[in-house]
């Protein structure tokens, strides 16, 4: 693991802290990887919208009624 843990702008030994505030940073650190996970994926169907509404307007005929 690590010896210290800056939590806003303070630093603390791992050690001195109790397991349920360890618990805590564990879940932060899960959901802050989710997050980013997340923000990819968004990433990833931003891009294929896109792609699809270039397919779209290319299969529309150019001619409106």
């Amino acid at each position: 693991m690590f010896d210290k843990i800056a939590i806003d702008g303070a630093e603390y030994k791992v050690s001195d802290l109790d397991k349920s505030v360890l618990e805590q940073v564990m879940s932060l650190q899960r959901v802050d990887s989710e997050i980013q996970n997340l923000h990819f994926q968004l990433s990833i169907a931003q891009k294929a919208r896109a792609a699809y509404a270039t397919a779209l307007n290319a299969a529309l005929p150019k001619t409106r009624q």
